[in-house]
């Protein structure tokens, strides 16, 4: 992913310089626009218990979930830049309020129910080539996705009679991936236009930290009883056993970190204010 956004800047960097000194069509615009993503480029979060798993009288069944955490609603602002007719740049800054995965885990009269959703800004600079058809204005974005937010984790159990819920919040770190669209802009007037695009996102985020926010039994609120170790996990890439005891209560436990998916790809609509 690094190297990708490597050569993606290299390459935005480059069209930007071959743009011509004296250009025809300098605008600042200004956008709103909404949407919602569905899940793409998705993974299996099976050590969070996001499978379906079922056993009573009349069923045995395990059924994989396929997850991408980038699915939701989205909302966005952006301001932007024409060079000429046909190129410009933007900045834009969206916030992602992501659907939940569910998944149900049932034993006859047992039942535990673990659901993980999403909440992240995203800052996304891009390169815009638009073209003319009649009124409408085709175009193309690319550009890249730098997120930050937090993952919601929630683990509900009905076990022997006892009603468990624990809430966790697994953030920092920074998510970088890349964004694309393909859309049509109609003027209503010289200032303001309409438009609606396919939009793709292709991301992941790895949260560095994890914390139990909430922790209750049949209602009784447990979270100031429990140790460290319960409430707290650090996500590292490398775990040295030499230098950390996994049996101490006092210290966050250690977790491999984890890439979880953020792909998506839906339509969003909007306006466009030239100013």
């Amino acid at each position: 992913m690094k190297k990708r956004f490597i050569y993606l800047v290299m390459i935005l960097a480059g069209m930007i310089n071959m743009l011509p000194v004296s250009v025809t069509a300098q605008k600042f615009y200004f956008k709103v626009d909404a949407g919602y993503g569905i899940p793409v480029s998705t993974s299996n979060l099976n050590m969070y218990y996001l499978f379906n798993d079922i056993l009573d009288s009349t069923t045995n069944t395990q059924t994989q979930i396929n997850s991408s955490l980038g699915k939701g609603a989205n909302f966005g602002i952006s301001g932007g830049y024409r060079f000429n007719d046909h190129i410009a740049c933007e900045l834009a800054v969206s916030y992602l309020l992501g659907s939940k995965t569910k998944a149900e885990h049932r034993f006859y009269q047992d039942n535990w129910e673990y659901s993980m959703s999403a909440y992240m800004f995203r800052i996304i600079p891009s390169v815009v080539i638009s073209g003319k058809l009649k009124k409408a204005e085709p175009y193309v974005r690319l550009g890249l996705v730098i997120g930050s937010g937090f993952i919601k984790y929630i683990d509900q159990e009905n076990n022997y009679g006892y009603l468990e819920e624990y809430e966790w919040k697994f953030n920092k770190g920074v998510a970088i991936g890349l964004s694309s669209a393909l859309g049509m802009s109609y003027p209503l007037s010289d200032v303001c236009s309409i438009f609606a695009e396919i939009r793709n996102v292709n991301m992941s985020y790895a949260p560095q930290k994890g914390i139990l926010k909430k922790a209750t039994k049949d209602g009784v609120d447990v979270l100031s009883q429990m140790t460290v170790r319960e409430k707290e996990i650090d996500f590292e890439k490398e775990i040295d056993f030499r230098e950390y005891d996994p049996d101490s209560p006092d210290v966050p436990q250690k977790s491999p970190s984890q890439k979880f998916p953020f792909g998506s790809v839906g339509i969003n609509v909007g306006v466009k204010i030239n100013l």
